[in-house]
């Protein structure tokens, strides 16, 4: 029973990281609603850290899961609403990763992805949105500008 590994609000973050991967690896189609809900609920937590490994965990799931991607992704579009920039960089990565993996399945997130392009601060999180800006040119408005523009902030 994967609820066992729900993490607990008096857990060691130490405990609740591992607590986040154990969920990823025990992680089907029978209990992906749950344990997706779950990690939602993690990635709004004021431990950062803790926040961002959820998003993480949500888009591992997606890869790992071809039946579950689709909750996965509405998720992570749900938490990319909220537009906390942590969240927002998270969410890039792992939608990265998700275009990757399932081509021109998900498309429809990538306007919502590219609405608060300045908030990236980590180089990952640029990377991310500089690989999705040339994979669909056609997806986002001025991909082109932003692509080469070299003072532009995302290659700062």
């Amino acid at each position: 029973e994967v609820k066992v590994f729900f993490c607990k609000y008096n857990d060691p973050i130490y405990v609740k990281m591992e607590k986040l991967d154990v969920m990823v690896m025990l992680a089907n189609e029978r209990n992906v609603d749950v344990v997706v809900a779950e990690l939602v609920d993690y990635a709004n937590e004021v431990d950062l850290e803790f926040a961002c490994k959820a998003v993480s965990s949500i888009g591992r799931i997606a890869l790992k899961l071809e039946a579950a991607a689709d909750v996965c992704v509405n998720a992570i579009l749900e938490l990319v609403e909220h537009r906390a920039d942590y969240v927002l960089q998270e969410s890039v990565v792992s939608m990265r990763d998700v275009f990757r993996k399932y081509p021109g399945k998900y498309e429809f997130v990538i306007g919502p992805l590219c609405e608060n392009l300045e908030s990236l601060a980590k180089p990952e999180a640029k990377e991310a949105m500089i690989w999705i800006l040339g994979e669909y040119p056609d997806r986002i408005e001025n991909a082109g500008d932003l692509l080469y523009i070299p003072n532009h902030w995302l290659f700062r």
